[in-house]
């Protein structure tokens, strides 16, 4: 019995026309496509780029092994952006400072241009994690503005497939576009996407476990064997641990620790844009008592604590928290 192959035709920039998007904006999105296009390029063969390895011996200003690749794909991001003409400020994980670019533009895009870049050398999943703001005429130069503000988010994950996952909020979803390597455009492949309410999946750095608190120990170490939240998927590349999650359910948690008593993620170029992702697909993130979304930043590279997934899972995760405070 044969099966039968259902033709993908809807591309991204067919998408945003049919959900009534803006010129402008589908501008800016073909710009962060283009951007992703080049990138995926380079992740599939780095060698090929003279990429691989440390870029230098001094860590970027965010205190990360600053890769070659993560230049690459940090001035690949600024460049393409700069070049939709509607960007009118960029902020990156790689940059002490947010760049001016087109002043007539109408978004702020913030960005960490390859997020788990410590799997380049061994060739494993790293991904592009971006969240857009529309410009605020009273504060133009701002990104210090809460989750809530963001008028869309996604993420391009590089693997066996270079996937696009978007939300423009609103009644759209969460959608993914694969990109097709014969016409080199992102086609429709994950319709309205929505995360199971509940998974037996959790993923966490536990390697980090000795330095966690409590309730966090507690919540890996005395589940029953065999029951809820007992099997353990992790990739070390955020992106494609929140991927797993959005598409099978289960907890992606990466709490604070005795090293970094604020959180190693980073609130606007990662929690921020993957929690509306989150959020948009039916689950919910926390800091472990606040929602991510109305965090609002006081400074560009603030961190925080991270726990989002299945709507179980995080209400599990506050539970423990409160309990803990008592």
């Amino acid at each position: 019995m044969s099966s039968t192959i259902i033709p993908l035709t809807e591309t991204l920039d067919n998408w945003l026309v049919e959900h009534q998007q803006s010129d402008s904006f589908i501008d800016l999105m073909r710009g962060i496509q283009s951007a992703g296009k080049i990138i995926a390029k380079a992740t599939q063969a780095p060698i090929m780029f003279d990429s691989k390895g440390s870029a230098t011996t001094a860590n970027n200003f965010s205190g990360d092994i600053q890769k070659k690749l993560d230049i690459f794909a940090n001035d690949t991001m600024i460049d393409c952006l700069s070049r939709s003409g509607q960007c009118y400020l960029a902020g990156s994980e790689e940059n002490d400072q947010t760049i001016d670019l087109n002043p007539n533009g109408n978004y702020a895009v913030v960005f960490d241009p390859l997020d788990g870049s410590s799997n380049i050398d061994c060739s494993l999943s790293v991904g592009t994690i971006f969240g857009i703001y529309r410009k605020d005429p009273f504060k133009p130069g701002d990104v210090l503005r809460p989750g809530r503000d963001l008028m869309a988010s996604g993420y391009i994950l590089y693997q066996s497939a270079c996937i696009l996952m978007l939300t423009v909020g609103g009644s759209s979803g969460v959608n993914g576009f694969t990109l097709c390597p014969r016409s080199e455009t992102f086609l429709l492949t994950h319709k309205n996407v929505r995360i199971p309410e509940k998974s037996l999946y959790y993923s966490a750095n536990e390697g980090n476990s000795i330095l966690w608190d409590t309730p966090w120990l507690e919540l890996i170490k005395n589940q029953p064997k065999g029951q809820y939240l007992r099997t353990y998927r992790y990739v070390g590349c955020m992106v494609a641990d929140i991927h797993r999650t959005l598409l099978y359910g289960g907890l992606f948690m990466y709490p604070a620790d005795s090293n970094n008593k604020s959180g190693k993620l980073r609130l606007i170029y990662e929690c921020n844009p993957l929690s509306m992702i989150i959020e948009q697909a039916g689950g919910t993130t926390t800091n472990g008592s606040v929602n991510i979304l109305d965090i609002v930043p006081t400074t560009l590279h603030q961190r925080c604590p991270y726990f989002a997934g299945s709507l179980s899972d995080v209400c599990t995760i506050i539970q423990l928290n409160k309990r803990s405070k008592l």
